[in-house]
């Protein structure tokens, strides 16, 4: 009867559903809901940029700062500055 019980006590501790298993559930749930926040708000970022160059209300300052810094665009009239670093 004892054993039993002892057998039944480490199922309860450390078997698939045990108290083990669950602490660390638990904690990969909260890794995964942080996770989600973080992609929703990347997704939402998505969004606004898609909605800022869409045909008739296109953001023509976001598109130049896009095309700056994907396709390296440099606007014609701009002027490069150099300055030699203070030693």
């Amino acid at each position: 009867m004892s054993s039993l019980i002892i057998l039944l006590v480490a199922q309860a501790w450390s078997g698939n559903r045990g108290l083990k298993n669950l602490v660390a559930l638990s904690s990969q749930s909260e890794l995964e809901r942080a996770e989600l926040v973080s992609l929703k708000a990347k997704n939402e970022d998505l969004y606004a940029n898609i909605r800022r160059l869409q045909p008739g209300s296109v953001d023509w300052d976001f598109l130049e700062e896009r095309a700056r810094e994907e396709l390296e665009f440099v606007n014609p009239k701009d002027r490069i500055i150099f300055v030699e670093p203070k030693l």
